[in-house]
């Protein structure tokens, strides 16, 4: 007599995972969808829409100028380019034996500033700070040269 019901325990565990495992199949199928769904979508947003939301962070770019007179121009322009929605160029004239500070002062209308660092570096001394009156996001450090550490 026992058989019977051992059977029908059997037929009863088999149809539980038959339904479950119907159940995982249909969910991986809708998960399988949404998710190519979703990537298409993604792939569609444009990156300029991804940074006009709050999702960035404002950014400082530290660009050193040592004997730069040639090129500095051109670099600095090319980061001033930049499509980022909040940035700021800090060039730092380090010492520079030619006219690169020059350089910088007539392509960028610069004007000494006050400067009231929130923190203090250990640097050599700094001769000068100077804002663009054009462009506002660059500041121009000058300082006396730091020369590498030797190791």
């Amino acid at each position: 007599m026992s058989i019977p019901y051992v059977g029908l325990f059997e037929v009863l565990i088999l149809g539980y995972f038959t339904i479950l495992n119907s159940f995982y199949a249909v969910a991986v199928y809708v998960a399988t969808r949404e998710l190519s769904r979703h990537i298409r979508r993604r792939q569609s947003v444009a990156l300029s829409e991804l940074l006009s939301r709050e999702f960035y962070k404002p950014v400082s770019i530290l660009v050193p100028a040592y004997g730069e007179e040639e090129t500095i121009r051109a670099s600095v322009d090319s980061f001033l380019a930049l499509h980022y929605p909040e940035f700021e160029v800090i060039v730092i004239n380090d010492g520079s034996q030619d006219s690169t500070l020059q350089v910088l002062k007539d392509a960028y209308d610069l004007e000494p500033v006050e400067r009231n660092p929130s923190r203090v570096l250990k640097t050599r001394p700094v001769l000068g700070a100077y804002r663009s009156r054009r462009v506002p996001n660059l500041l121009v450090v000058d300082k006396e040269n730091g020369a590498r550490p030797t190791r």
